[in-house]
């Protein structure tokens, strides 16, 4: 193990410098591919992957990548950056997720060398510790071996390097420096654009480098606001960018249906959240153990006074750090509100796409936890380092345990991945009351084939959230399948009261009903599917039989010459309308 000590840089030996943080990185890239190396033979995970990755047709055509950067509807996310990442990696190794598991690794390395770049630049004590604890931190698996979670390394990655960039060009010395090159400017902020087009929350470095040179100067001055106010404006864009995004695409729709809804959280209530939020990720920080997927979405009563202590105690925590700032310094408070300022868009008083079913998750604070790892390790090299060698050396040893523990709780966390299934078994063994973990687990079940244990899940899902639109329409699909259309239907019709928008529900609900020889009302359905997809084949395909079965055959002919126009090598449409001429040849001959 490297030696830990305090991580300064040594302005006498700059050669002695480029070698040592050589070999520092070097380690890091190894220590990273050690304890991450149960994520290397790990599967696609079930859930957002299929989506992103293994059946997004975008990634397969040239088409498709412009589609990525000039239709920002055409994922659910404008991640442009990360979608050309997950375009170019189909392109060079497919769908074999061994090749984008070590992508999220090595560009995870990438984030942790940088972050030892900054530190040292800042004189932090302890700067190898810290980016060590920040590279193999348990709560750091679920963004490296979930491929989708792509998004967040990229993120932090362009977002550290950005900053480590702009303190070349505007240094954070205590005594302020001549401004460098403009060049470094420009690339400073060329590296936050890709920032937030890997992810909008990157918006949050701008606030935070504020409070890094208000920690090393004590004072913020009007230079510092001029250079960093282009990445407030161009965060505040792509916030903007991001809500109508969601909003065109109805992401949010589910968020404010049944009991789980976010329309009726009160400004009390989500000051109660926020409060616990905070709390609960600093645990998760400081006793990284049961961690999971999703977590249970915790019951907030403004009733109780006992939920009042999360955010009171969380004040009073800020308050009085920084009354003491004087005393211990402006670090501590500076890297308590670096770590609440970076989780702020997660915290609640904002609405969220996954608030729906949890108020908490590990990845949120991939680059939140910077702060307070940051400032535990200086703090306990700094203790340690008063003391004398006798003392200091316990330090190194109770540093190198540290950092022994979490490479196995990160070992044995990334084992989980290997396949979604365990993984959410894990899940429900963690949060038994976690609806999204249930219908997760039914939907890896449906699709094997299982359809009683699928039902069973989905059904717990419902259980436990009755107004999950997606359990219902999941849950109506395999009944469906099983021949209960009586039965389905009305998972579908509740299903389409969460979310009426929702395009595949409608076809779902049609096509069920034409089974069940209810032919006007899977016309009505099929033409309100139509109306908000109306680019579907196999639903235009479906509509043609229904119309067929109606005796319309100018009417199925029509749809099934609209579905070849969409997807010309459809057979289906093909020997459908072949037989729907035929027919209508033959009636006309008739006559």
């Amino acid at each position: 193990m490297a030696h830990l000590s305090k991580d300064v840089i040594s302005k006498r030996n700059p050669d002695q410098n480029i070698c040592n943080t050589a070999i520092q990185s070097g380690l890091i890239v190894l220590l990273a591919f050690v304890v991450y190396f149960p994520i290397l033979k790990s599967d696609f995970v079930s859930i957002d992957d299929p989506v992103l990755i293994t059946k997004n047709p975008i990634l397969r055509t040239a088409e498709g990548l412009k589609a990525i950067w000039l239709d920002p509807r055409s994922q659910p996310l404008y991640c442009p950056i990360v979608s050309t990442a997950f375009w170019i990696q189909y392109h060079l190794w497919g769908l074999q997720p061994a090749g984008y598991h070590i992508t999220n690794i090595l560009f995870h390395a990438a984030s942790a060398i940088v972050l030892l770049l900054i530190l040292m630049r800042l004189s932090v004590p302890g700067a190898w510790l810290a980016s060590l604890i920040f590279l193999i931190h348990p709560l750091q698996v679920e963004s490296v071996a979930w491929v989708a979670e792509l998004k967040n390394i990229l993120s932090g990655f362009f977002s550290l390097i950005s900053v480590w960039i702009f303190f070349r060009f505007n240094p954070p010395d205590e005594k302020q420096s001549e401004p460098g090159s403009h060049i470094f400017y420009a690339i400073a902020l060329f590296l936050f654009f890709c920032a937030l087009l890997s992810k909008p929350t990157a918006s949050t470095v701008a606030p935070a480098l504020l409070l890094v040179y208000w920690w090393k100067r004590g004072r913020i001055i009007p230079q510092d606001i001029l250079y960093i106010a282009p990445m407030f404006i161009l965060g505040v864009m792509m916030g903007l960018l991001a809500i109508w995004i969601e909003s065109s695409l109805n992401i949010m729709e589910g968020l404010n249906a049944g009991n789980q809804g976010s329309n009726n959280i009160s400004i009390i209530e989500r000051v109660l959240i926020a409060g616990h939020a905070i709390w609960f990720y600093v645990s998760k920080i400081f006793w990284p153990v049961h961690l999971t997927c999703f977590y249970s979405r915790w019951k907030i009563n403004p009733t109780a006074l006992s939920q009042y202590f999360y955010p009171i105690t969380a004040i009073i925590v800020i308050v009085s750090l920084w009354l003491r700032r004087n005393k211990i310094g402006r670090g501590p408070i500076t890297a308590v509100l670096i770590f609440a300022g970076v989780l702020a868009p997660f915290l609640g008083f904002i609405d969220y796409s996954t608030m729906w079913y949890s108020f908490a998750t590990d990845h949120f604070q991939y680059m939140a936890c910077i702060g307070l790892i940051v400032l535990a390790s200086a703090s306990g090299v700094e203790l340690f380092g008063k003391f004398g060698q006798n003392l200091e050396r316990i330090g190194q040893t109770s540093a190198t345990l540290v950092i022994l523990s979490l490479s196995l709780l990160s070992f044995k966390q990334g084992n989980f991945y290997k396949h979604s299934e365990n993984l959410l078994i894990n899940n429900i063994k963690i949060s038994p009351d976690s609806p999204v973990a249930q219908a997760n687990i039914g939907l890896s079940y449906y699709q094997k084939g299982q359809l009683d244990k699928a039902i069973s899940y989905y059904r717990e899902a419902i259980r436990l959230w009755p107004g999950y639109g997606e359990a219902q329409n999941n849950l109506g699909i395999a009944l469906m399948t099983e021949g209960k259309l009586e039965d389905a239907a009305p998972y579908f019709y509740e299903s389409l009261k969460t979310n009426p928008k929702k395009a595949m529900v409608h076809f779902n609900l049609g096509y069920t009903l034409a089974q069940m020889g209810k032919l006007d009302d899977a016309l009505v359905e099929f033409n309100a599917g139509l109306a908000l997809e109306p680019q579907s084949a196999e639903a235009r395909y479906n509509l043609g039989n229904v119309y067929l079965l109606k005796g319309n055959l100018d009417a199925a002919i029509q749809q099934y010459m609209e579905a070849l126009r969409i997807k010309p090598n459809y057979a289906y449409a093909s020997e459908s309308l072949s037989y729907a001429l035929a027919k209508k040849n033959e009636i006309q001959r008739s006559q």
